[in-house]
């Protein structure tokens, strides 16, 4: 005879070992055989593969896993112990995955704010859900703030991160003014996104552009000025893309005026506002070597973007703060403790403010550590 047996945990499968274990809390359903006594261990996720015993020799059987088990599995062992490098293809995967095209629109009117708060809710059993199909019409702070919550359920949904219901009723979206609470941070002006993370203790602020990667959260200016008068964009930060007339900054967000997409924005090649350019007069400038661009004649003109249908801004790249979550579930872990209001975001609603002060606000570091 043989006997299927139930694991109550996932850690079994991976545990190889000669030596008899102790087995707990199994469920023995006996089946019929020939041959030797053997086992046949089933996780309590099918998709996993099965446990097989033959006396004391163990291993496991993935026929029956689901392919992509595996990845599952690792990426969620990372995300516990902080790895970036899987959040953030979690979030290029939701970029990915992210609806666009015919009937979305760029909007800030009060039909994009309704949209926003019915684009995310809680189930009655606890779970975060974001719907952006619900939000053809949005804003580039709306849209960075969905995508963090589809973040959130999908590690919600595996596993990865326990949140309550408290916590994500304060993840939601208020109606909150400028600096005040969650969504108040994520849509102020300056680097609201960037110390709303600081805040949590949730990852990692910097403004060194060969730092960056693809699934790293990005404010972008269009001018020097960071407050009351400054214009910026705020979403995902997708790569660079090296063209003869510059460097393409690929973004996605809620851009002017397909509202979910992916876009390129030009860097400005001569202004000098980052501390690693030390001669803006150079014909390729530091931080252009820096990204590894080489020669103005070697690459594809901008052109050729815009024949494939890619969405080129008219904006050019003044700076870009970018943020990078490495503690995802601190992000709910900790948002109790958050302050009723940031008084600096407060402020610059109606005052102006400058980079350095939003870099030195938001803890930004040159580059974040591997």
């Amino acid at each position: 005879m043989k006997t299927v047996t139930s694991f109550p945990s996932e850690s079994a499968i991976f545990t190889h070992s000669s030596e008899p274990q102790e087995r707990s809390g199994l469920t023995n359903v006996p089946i019929s055989s020939e041959g030797s006594q053997s086992f046949l261990e089933r996780p309590t996720s099918p998709s996993l593969g099965r446990r097989v015993i033959e006396g004391n020799r163990r291993f496991t059987d993935f026929r029956m896993a689901r392919p992509d088990a595996f990845e599952s599995v690792r990426v969620k062992r990372e995300v516990q112990s902080g790895a970036h490098t899987d959040v953030n293809s979690i979030v290029v995967s939701e970029v990915n995955a992210a609806p666009g095209g015919t009937g979305y629109r760029y909007s800030t009117g009060p039909e994009a704010f309704r949209a926003h708060r019915a684009a995310m809710t809680i189930s009655e059993n606890g779970e975060l859900s974001v719907d952006l199909t619900k939000a053809k019409k949005s804003f580039c702070s709306a849209a960075t703030h969905l995508l963090l919550g589809k973040v959130l359920s999908k590690l919600q949904r595996n596993s990865m991160i326990f949140p309550s219901r408290e916590q994500l009723e304060k993840v939601l979206p208020h109606g909150e003014e400028d600096g005040v609470g969650f969504w108040g941070r994520v849509n102020a002006n300056g680097p609201g996104f960037a110390i709303l993370m600081s805040e949590l203790g949730a990852g990692t602020n910097f403004w060194k552009l060969n730092a960056a990667k693809s699934g790293d959260f990005v404010k972008v200016y269009w001018n020097k000025h960071v407050g009351v008068r400054e214009r910026g964009h705020l979403g995902v930060f997708m790569g660079w893309k090296f063209y003869r007339e510059g460097i393409y900054m690929e973004m996605w967000s809620a851009n002017v005026p397909n509202g979910f997409s992916k876009m390129l924005v030009k860097i400005n090649p001569i202004r000098n506002n980052y501390p690693d350019i030390n001669d803006p007069t150079e014909r390729i400038p530091n931080y252009y070597r820096e990204l590894g661009y080489c020669s103005y004649n070697h690459y594809p003109s901008i052109q050729e973007a815009n024949d494939r249908g890619i969405p080129v801004s008219t904006r050019i790249l003044q700076r870009a703060l970018f943020t990078r979550i490495t503690h995802p579930e601190n992000i709910t872990a900790n948002i109790e403790a958050l302050p009723p209001q940031n008084n600096y975001l407060v402020t610059i609603k109606t005052r102006d403010s400058n980079f350095n002060q939003a870099l030195e606000k938001s803890g930004a570091v040159e580059r974040p550590r591997e």
